[in-house]
């Protein structure tokens, strides 16, 4: 038996097999993770609108409430307020050409504070109604990723004057 040699090693077919269960195994794991990290960002996304939009909601209701007087643009994208004290504010939706970006801005005491950056203009607006006013707000935010998704928060709200 000295012509007979075992070689010890694994043989083409079991390193081929082992080779497909690794990679099987790690396109399902890759899937899986960007999946979950797809639908945490956009979770994450829409937390984020939410708090915007519910803090701007929260801001124009409490001017509305005090305010002695209001006027809206006919295209309902301005609302001008008047406190008894003389002082205004004015809140409009618009396209920014400086920024690119459609816009819920305020003007107080003649300093423009921009509220948002992510409205949707063709869903957002004041509406006059008497002695309320109905405010339409509309937040979308893109995602890229592995597919292309928005995310869109909506607020609409009757908010009385309480000084008219």
């Amino acid at each position: 038996m000295e012509g007979c040699s075992k070689k010890k090693g694994f043989t083409l077919t079991e390193i081929v097999t082992v080779l497909a269960i690794i990679g099987i195994s790690s396109v399902v794991f890759f899937q899986t993770f960007i999946f979950n990290w797809s639908a945490f960002e956009r979770e994450v996304t829409r937390i984020d609108l939410d708090l915007e939009a519910n803090q701007i909601i929260e801001q124009i209701s409490f001017d509305i409430r005090v305010a002695a007087g209001k006027t809206i643009s006919a295209g309902g994208d301005t609302l001008q307020l008047i406190y008894s004290s003389g002082n205004q504010a004015t809140y409009r939706f618009l396209f920014n050409p400086a920024s690119g970006e459609n816009e819920l801005q305020m003007i107080k005491g003649g300093i423009t504070t921009t509220l948002s950056q992510n409205v949707d203009l063709a869903n957002s607006n004041f509406q006059d109604n008497t002695e309320s006013v109905i405010v339409n707000l509309t937040l979308v935010k893109e995602l890229f990723g592995i597919r292309r998704t928005q995310v869109v928060v909506r607020r609409n709200i009757e908010v009385f004057l309480r000084n008219l």
